[in-house]
């Protein structure tokens, strides 16, 4: 198997992993505080990483 097929498998699954996610958080309808859906928390971490909330836990 090539590197590039691998890498598009990995990609691939990780596309079905957040499409699984934020369809169980719409049909399960679960508590943003349970189970927030991928695009909150992606925000989230860009924000955390913007604001400098991460660089003590890299050593930075």
């Amino acid at each position: 198997m090539s590197r590039a097929s691998t890498v598009a498998q990995v990609g691939a699954m990780f596309v079905v992993a957040l499409i699984a996610w934020k369809a169980l958080v719409v049909i399960g309808g679960y508590p943003v505080f349970i189970l927030p859906p991928p695009d909150t928390v992606a925000n989230r971490f860009v924000r955390a990483w913007i604001d400098g909330t991460f660089a003590p836990h890299f050593g930075a």
